[in-house]
């Protein structure tokens, strides 16, 4: 009678190069009739009972390799044995796949779950990554540029890929505030002797300096980047004519200007009023 026969009947593989072992019971020569073109035989064929050593290389597609068979037959009955092989594709995850930002420049992570090699690009031109290829599991930064319109959000996306298969990452980045720069009065006047200082509060949604003051006036503090209250002082004014200037604050991002005039009285005018 005629014996042949192969185990196991179903070989499947991971992505990665690997060799499982075919056994296989006859009682005469047998030979390998069909194979996958994706796997590697130690042998042929063989005479009475064997073995063959299957090997598959790295397989670096996220589809699996679809089983196919490999048939053996016995070549004086003509017998055939067939053991299906199969490979697993590589995964991938990605995780989050939104990210939402506010207007300023800014930086978050995306993790990247795979058994593969990956390659990440971003799609525009305002959005930058710290890493864009890798293999295996990794975490990637996505930055984003500051964004100064103050109408409507913009769009834009990164693509991770593995294999055939490519995931995006979507992103959101809200507009800026719209720019807000005010004082609470737009003068100040100082006696010659200097001894009241002023208050004025300013209103302000972003970074602020101060970008002239006249000499003999004293501001603090001199920036900042939201509201506060300004506080102004003079030192006394020797001359016998009063003076006059300009104090320019400038919020960094808008280019808005608040201009305070300030007036400081002459010595002479204070004598006058001490004499009363």
């Amino acid at each position: 009678s005629r014996v042949f026969t192969v185990a196991p009947t179903a070989l499947e593989f991971g992505p990665d190069a690997s060799t499982q072992k075919i056994t296989v019971s006859s009682n005469s020569a047998w030979t390998v009739r069909q194979k996958p073109s994706w796997v590697t035989l130690s042998t042929n064929g063989g005479r009475g009972d064997g073995s063959i050593d299957v090997t598959v290389g790295n397989y670096w597609l996220t589809t699996d390799q679809k089983a196919e068979p490999l048939v053996l037959e016995q070549t004086t009955s003509g017998l055939t044995a067939t053991v299906m092989v199969s490979q697993r594709g590589r995964y991938l995850r990605v995780a989050p796949e939104d990210l939402s930002f506010s207007s300023s420049a800014s930086s978050q992570t995306v993790n990247i779950e795979t058994d593969g090699h990956w390659d990440a690009q971003p799609l525009v031109s305002w959005i930058t990554l710290s890493g864009t290829s890798g293999t295996g599991d990794a975490t990637i930064g996505v930055s984003v540029e500051a964004y100064t319109e103050t109408v409507g959000n913009r769009t834009g996306s990164v693509s991770i890929t593995v294999g055939e298969t490519t995931r995006f990452i979507h992103i959101t980045q809200g507009p800026a505030p719209i720019p807000v720069f005010t004082v609470s009065q737009s003068s100040a006047k100082f006696d010659a002797m200097g001894s009241t200082p002023q208050s004025i509060n300013l209103t302000s949604n972003g970074a602020w300096t101060v970008e002239t003051k006249p000499e003999w006036l004293t501001v603090t503090p001199q920036n900042g980047d939201n509201n506060t209250t300004l506080q102004l002082s003079a030192g006394v004014n020797s001359l016998t004519t009063s003076r006059d200037g300009q104090l320019l604050l400038h919020q960094t991002a808008s280019g808005l200007t608040a201009t305070i005039n300030v007036h400081q009285d002459e010595i002479g005018r204070a004598s006058c009023r001490e004499r009363v």
